[in-house]
């Protein structure tokens, strides 16, 4: 969620100081206007589908009751489909150069998500059994 609007979960982004960015991101994936909130960087380089199958992700995570989560697993394997359909970026990033985007814009972004996928395929192949590996599937 921060990485698409830019935000910190509690910061406040409206003047009345009674929505956090929680609830404004909720309320904007609910009603299908995440556009509205994304921050400059993700909505200039990615694609709308992209974005809004990603929040719908992170939507999830922000379930109050730890069993309706995703797992790390399914978030990775959600992201990495998404990266597959290549249809988040439109900019790789590795065109975009050091400092172009203030340093700590899209390509930070996309590094985020590389990290993630890569913590994940890291973590389930080096620290479980190939039988608890199966059981996250």
């Amino acid at each position: 969620m921060e990485l698409l609007i830019g935000r910190r979960p509690f910061s406040f982004i409206s003047t009345d100081n009674e929505s956090t960015a929680i609830s404004r991101f909720l309320e904007a994936v609910e009603s299908n206007r995440i556009e509205e909130i994304l921050d400059p960087q993700v909505s200039e380089h990615c694609k709308i589908e992209a974005v809004t199958v990603v929040a719908q992700v992170a939507r999830r995570c922000l379930f109050w009751k730890g069993r309706l989560r995703p797992t790390m697993k399914e978030v990775a394997m959600e992201l990495e489909s998404v990266r597959k359909s290549e249809m988040p970026v439109t900019v790789a990033a590795d065109e975009v150069e050091d400092g172009e985007d203030g340093g700590g814009g899209f390509s930070t972004i996309v590094d985020d998500f590389r990290r993630i996928l890569t913590v994940d395929r890291s973590f389930t192949s080096s620290s479980l059994s190939s039988r608890e590996s199966t059981s996250l599937l």
